[in-house]
């Protein structure tokens, strides 16, 4: 095993047998984590809708026709990263939306697999490492996801591998590479697009010097180049069949007006109404998606600016909706599962016991963000980044517990710590901060 001075977290594990001792667990979760999902898909058969129904049915568009639209008509409303990825996918396996859910399921054991890797990486220990495989495993919400056509599995591997790829001996090469990647996050998720550079920039640096600050910044640089690079020819297509300069998507006037509109109360459940006037305004169709989609933008933040103190007294609302529910996997199941009702108390038994098991990652994670950040230490804030980034987006947009999910594995990297942490073994003392 590395030096345990090579890592910027506290160590719990010294020895190398741990290696040997360990490789078992983790074979035994990686294990459990494919039986499991794999044991939903094949036993509750569920029928995409909603966001999933869109995304499946564009991705049988581009499968079919090499076109992304909606009903005849070009789009770009939700981004084309996962429906070209599901479109992929079905040239090996068919349409079926089996083949989708098997894609999803190799994307978390892929996820898993980097979860590992980054734990090594910043603790130089087997022993976290594992923790957070089984922690991931063994996790009800990330097993639910295996059902739907979420993008999330997607998006978190090709996350977690931006993060993989860059270091701060990395090579240019990789530093490239972490530029596709990021590239092809973007396209799943347009939040890519500003989160990348900065977690490449600090994900860069060893320490504070100006020889560190320097090469950083060269490498965020040299990675956002690549990333516009790699997502241009899709806004050339946009430009091409839209008319317009859209470097992603058109749905990012609608998401912001869907949190920040008349409707919008105090109520946990309430994000806005399909009938409430603004939205009638708006009036969005797939034909004029471009003109709506600025008309959403204009209607948000005339309605911000008339309502500034709505707008920051709802703030408290949107990080509850984000962080303390959990559980989101279900939804597929109440839309699209035909016997959710026969079902109804086993599944929101199940959502309990997830709720208890997400409320546990939480405060594991809260215990070692208290231990293992250091601002001398810059590579201890690339997780506190990302989870600040992805909060003051819901603060401002509309938070929803399924933003959060892509977070989860950086929030079980820190909550392995702590398990570590609680279970010493023998003849380790406790972990230095």
């Amino acid at each position: 095993m590395s030096d345990p001075k090579e890592h910027p977290f506290p160590d719990i594990v010294a020895n190398g047998s741990m290696t040997r001792d360990y490789r078992a667990l983790l074979w035994s979760a990686l294990v459990v984590m494919i039986i499991s999902r794999l044991a939903l898909i094949l036993l509750i058969e569920v029928e995409p809708t909603s966001d999933m129904g869109w995304y499946y049915q564009r991705a049988i568009g581009l499968f079919e026709t090499g076109q992304y639209q909606e009903n005849g008509v070009p789009t770009a409303f939700w981004p084309v990263g996962y429906p070209a990825f599901l479109a992929g996918v079905m040239v090996l396996g068919g349409t079926s939306v089996l083949t989708a859910q098997l894609a999803n399921l190799a994307l978390s054991v892929i996820g898993a697999l980097l979860l590992y890797g980054l734990c090594i990486r910043n603790f130089g220990s087997p022993r976290i490492a594992t923790f957070a495989v089984c922690l991931l495993a063994a996790y009800p919400n990330h097993m639910g996801y295996s059902l739907g056509l979420y993008t999330e599995p997607l998006y978190t591997a090709l996350l977690l591998l931006v993060w993989m790829l860059t270091k701060p001996d990395a090579r240019i090469s990789s530093i490239v590479v972490a530029g596709v990647v990021a590239g092809l996050a973007t396209l799943v998720k347009a939040q890519m697009l500003l989160l990348a550079p900065l977690l490449i920039f600090i994900l860069s640096m060893r320490g504070w010097t100006q020889r560190d600050v320097i090469i950083a910044l060269r490498n965020a640089m040299l990675a956002s180049a690549v990333m516009v690079v790699t997502i241009a020819p899709w806004t050339l297509r946009n430009y091409q069949v839209l008319g317009a300069f859209i470097p992603v998507s058109t749905n990012g006037g609608m998401s912001l007006l869907a949190g920040n509109n008349p409707s919008m109360t105090f109520d946990l459940r309430t994000d806005y109404n399909d009938s409430d006037p603004i939205f009638q305004q708006v009036n969005f169709s797939v034909v004029d998606q471009v003109a709506a989609d600025q008309r959403a933008r204009e209607a948000a933040w005339r309605w911000i600016s008339e309502n500034p103190m709505k707008f920051v007294s709802l703030m408290p609302k949107k990080l509850i909706r984000l962080w303390l529910p959990d559980g989101e996997s279900e939804w597929n199941l109440q839309r699209g599962f035909a016997n959710y009702e026969k079902w109804q108390r086993e599944i929101r038994t199940a959502r309990v016991i997830n709720q208890i098991y997400y409320s546990l990652l939480l405060a594991g994670f809260i215990f070692a963000l208290t231990r293992c950040v250091r601002l001398r230490e810059p590579q201890t804030l690339a997780i506190p980044l990302a989870i600040l980034y992805f909060t003051m987006l819901s603060l401002v947009f509309s938070g929803q517990s399924r933003y959060h999910a892509p977070l989860m594995p950086l929030v079980i990297i820190y909550a392995a710590w702590t398990l570590a942490w609680t279970r010493p073994t023998r003849g380790r003392v406790a972990p230095r901060c």
